[in-house]
């Protein structure tokens, strides 16, 4: 019974990742590559999204469950939040590595 408690509650995770880019540019690269990021959840991930300013809220479903979140780009960073539930958020600590992963190349200067 504790195990679908627990299962049931949303995981928060943050991930920040660093960039010399610029507000501006950066903005540019992750709209041109939310694919990359995006692919972090698996192929079988339905995703929606919109921005607002510099903010680009966003929610998935995979496997069944659900995440939201928020992607925040600032000068030198961008933070991404997410709320994982269910298998996602057992999941939290893969999720949150790709995420560093794919975002930090997507965000190279080239």
């Amino acid at each position: 019974m504790a195990w679908k408690e627990d299962c049931s509650m949303a995981k928060p995770v943050t991930v920040t990742i660093s960039h010399d880019l610029g507000r501006q540019a950066a903005v540019d690269r992750i709209r041109s590559g939310f694919g990359q990021l995006t692919g972090t959840l698996g192929a079988a991930a339905s995703i929606n999204h919109r921005w607002e300013g510099d903010t680009m809220h966003f929610d998935a479903k995979a496997l069944g469950q659900t995440a939201t979140g928020r992607l925040d780009v600032f000068d030198k960073e961008v933070r991404i939040e997410l709320q994982l539930s269910g298998l996602l958020g057992t999941m939290a600590g893969a999720i949150a590595s790709r995420m560093k992963q794919k975002g930090t190349l997507l965000l190279e200067k080239k």
